[in-house]
């Protein structure tokens, strides 16, 4: 091959990395521009989420693991993750680590699938299998709501980019006999960005042992057991039991009294789930990849992506707001399949052109991952819902009413908020999520009163029924159509009358401040005997 030959060769080969990261890159960039605009150049987040843990992360960066003054709390459902956007957190860029690191982490998740699909395609004549995997990866975008992840905020993306890494760094093992280091890392550091991901560390160490990596099964074992239990303890230590409450109150199987029966309801739920089912059809696939396999590694590899599904299937979530939980495990189990499957998958496309290639697999992408497909029309939409309702309540609170509070929707109202934050769902109180048991809804008054909080902005529609005491000033409602809040309506209840006087006073004003498409509605006002009766607690000096 000529150098002009060679030239033109590389340049192929570096596209089928660039190609797919410059339609992320376009992508992104519109849904941005979209985002921005509908919130008058403000940027938020599709969820609330992210911003308890940047929450979190204040606190870590003064010293205190908790998103309130003096109340230690665990709301993260990733050990690591708000330690990593401590060091910014006191700054103005603090708000956009998230933002940057979900980008780089698509990034990569993208170099390595352009890795693996260059692989499953061998067979094909250089020039078209270049092009056939730079248009495959960039049509996998959407199949694991890179778009959607990168919005959120969350950990996800790089949860996702380290589920990537364990599947390619198993697939070199597989070529040259060695664990790296970098599979290494992942497997110790997957989990501590979530625990989900314990689905994937856990097979790997069966794995090693399997394939005789005494010394990678040892050192990685015991890291990975060392920073979890390391880290319950200290959980422990703070009163907070031994996982986040975030996992404890969203994981029936751990939090349920009855947990046999939970398991059994998980099971079924997550099997009847339409992404459970696809990915139990998964599961039968490697089963079946890894009893026809080309020889033990290719069935060790089968075995080990079939094992991953089991752990999620019986105690994960899948679905939720903006689907994100299974997208570690959907990313694993896809590449997985890609590999194991490689001589198949290249006999089958090896006569298809260009053309009918990106229709088949176009036609494959919206049959199995419907569900991610939604992110990609209603990011935009859904960082306005956040902009319009989570960032007006913390408007409201930093800069009109100045002090504690109670919500159940617990990010935005405490990020940048020194007051305290009585979070009634109970991710961020132990306490809260113990009495929210009760059938009664008295605890709802006898939290207010223990932490002296005398405002609470609540779907009312989230309990069974609102204390009596508890006078309504107005709603917050979204203008436009709803896509990741629980509700289109947020209520202001005062819980004392001077409380009452005064917030009616205040959002007079809070709601000519309101953007274009959000608006406060006030309640018509309480007769005196409505007031009287609110004095559930004495208001604030």
């Amino acid at each position: 091959m000529g150098d002009d030959g060679l030239a033109a060769a590389l340049r192929r080969k570096r596209a089928t990395v660039w190609f797919p990261m410059a339609v992320f890159s376009v992508l992104f960039g519109i849904e941005l521009a979209i985002a921005l605009a509908l919130n008058g150049g403000h940027f938020s987040y599709a969820l609330d989420d992210p911003y308890i843990h940047l929450a979190q992360a204040e606190g870590i960066a003064g010293g205190h693991y908790g998103v309130s003054p003096h109340e230690p709390a665990a709301p993260s459902s990733s050990i690591v993750w708000p330690y990593l956007l401590a060091p910014f957190a006191r700054f103005a860029v603090g708000h956009y680590v998230p933002l940057v690191l979900s980008i780089a982490a698509s990034l990569a998740t993208l170099a390595i699938c352009s890795a693996i699909v260059s692989r499953a395609l061998a067979r094909l004549e250089y020039a078209r299998r270049h092009m056939m995997v730079a248009v495959g990866v960039a049509l996998l975008i959407p199949a694991m709501n890179l778009i959607g992840l990168t919005f959120s905020g969350m950990e996800h993306s790089v949860q996702v980019f380290m589920a990537a890494l364990v599947v390619f760094g198993l697939i070199r093992e597989q070529e040259t006999g060695r664990v790296s280091w970098w599979l290494a890392l992942a497997v110790v550091v997957g989990p501590l960005i979530r625990y989900e991901n314990l689905s994937l560390t856990l097979p790997t160490l069966v794995y090693f042992a399997w394939r005789r990596h005494v010394a990678a099964l040892l050192y990685t074992g015991a890291a990975v057991g060392a920073a979890l239990i390391g880290f319950s303890l200290y959980l422990h230590s703070l009163g907070l039991g031994i996982l986040p409450t975030s996992i404890t109150a969203k994981s029936g199987p751990i939090s349920s009294a009855h947990r046999v029966g939970a398991l059994i309801w998980s099971i079924q739920r997550n099997l009847g789930s339409r992404q459970g089912a696809i990915l139990s059809a998964g599961f039968v696939l490697l089963l079946l990849g890894a009893w026809s396999g080309r020889d033990a590694r290719d069935r060790a590899l089968g075995l080990w992506g079939a094992a991953a599904i089991i752990p999620h299937v019986t105690v994960g979530q899948f679905g939720s707001w903006f689907p994100r939980y299974e997208i570690y495990l959907w990313t694993s189990t896809i590449l997985t399949l890609l590999y194991v499957y490689r001589d198949w998958i290249g006999r089958t496309v090896e006569h298809l052109t260009l053309g009918r290639f990106s229709a088949a697999v176009s036609i494959l992408v919206v049959l199995l991952c419907m569900p991610y497909l939604a992110p990609l029309v209603f990011s935009p939409l859904a960082s306005n819902n956040i902009y319009e309702q989570q960032y007006q309540m913390h408007r409201f609170v930093t800069e009109y009413y100045r002090g504690p509070v109670a919500v159940n929707d617990l990010g935005w109202v405490s990020y940048r908020n020194e007051e305290f934050v009585l979070d009634l769902r109970g991710l961020a109180s132990k306490e809260a999520f113990g009495l929210s048991r009760r059938r009664d809804m008295e605890w709802l008054d006898e939290l207010a009163a223990r932490h002296d909080v005398h405002l609470a902005m609540v779907y009312k529609r989230w309990f069974r029924e609102i204390p009596d005491s508890w006078i309504p000033v107005g709603e917050l409602i979204l203008g436009r159509p709803r896509v990741t809040p629980a509700y289109h309506i947020v209520t202001f209840y005062a819980l004392d009358r001077e409380t009452y006087t005064r917030v009616r006073r205040l959002v007079v004003e809070y709601q000519k401040t309101l953007p274009g498409s959000a608006y406060f509605v006030p309640a018509p006002e309480a007769g005196p005997a409505r007031i009287e009766s609110s004095a559930a607690f004495p208001a604030p000096a």
